[in-house]
């Protein structure tokens, strides 16, 4: 299955990928769930101003 999803990737690429910087937040730790998703919230905000500043239809 890994496999399969890594020539899948290999093959057409996302043009963006989100990375969080979750820090030590692991697998199991479902107590942290809030500050996981706010270092995923700041990862699209940073993306999105990104976004926005290379498109020339940007506001």
């Amino acid at each position: 299955q890994r496999s399969i999803k890594a020539e899948r990737l290999r093959q057409d690429p996302p043009e963006h990928v989100l990375v969080p910087e979750v820090g030590r937040i692991g697998f199991l730790d479902f107590h942290r769930g809030a500050e996981a998703l706010a270092a995923g919230e700041a990862a699209a905000a940073e993306l999105l101003r990104t976004l926005r500043g290379a498109s020339p239809r940007a506001e």
